[in-house]
């Protein structure tokens, strides 16, 4: 909880029957108990996409009360036109090609950090500052 707690849920499409906190309100209706619960997690995310795209109107700025349907394009052309998104497609479920292989989809022209590298590490590590990690292992 201390992870999420301090942050306020920005409201940016109002779904009827489900507000404008539609993911909460799903996971409420469906009685999802933790994030472990992928069957309802699943449906409740189903549900919060089929019905914000087809009933959702937008809460915000320029494209308050336009349908979501509408703004969606107008919103995605204008986030990539000012560098603030990129286009990018990932499959939510395993993938076969015709031959039952499975497929791999892999990012083109990207980069990877060497994080064997002792200059970039200790970098990293004095930026981190000891005070700013936690070990998750344990």
């Amino acid at each position: 909880d201390e992870w999420i707690m301090p942050f306020d849920v920005i409201e940016i499409i109002e779904i009827p029957e489900l507000g404008s906190c539609a993911a909460k309100t799903a996971c409420e209706q469906l009685g999802v108990k933790d994030q472990y619960d992928s069957a309802n997690l699943k449906q409740a995310k189903q549900m919060c996409y089929l019905r914000g795209f087809y009933e959702g109107v937008m809460l915000v700025e320029e494209y308050k009360g336009m349908p979501v349907q509408e703004a969606k394009e107008i919103v995605k052309a204008k986030m990539v036109k000012e560098g603030d998104a990129f286009i990018y497609s990932e499959p939510e479920d395993l993938i076969l090609s015709r031959s039952g292989s499975r497929c791999v989809v892999a990012s083109v022209n990207q980069w990877y950090l060497d994080y064997g590298a002792e200059d970039w590490k200790n970098r990293c590590l004095e930026h981190m500052g000891v005070s700013h990690t936690v070990c998750m292992c344990c």
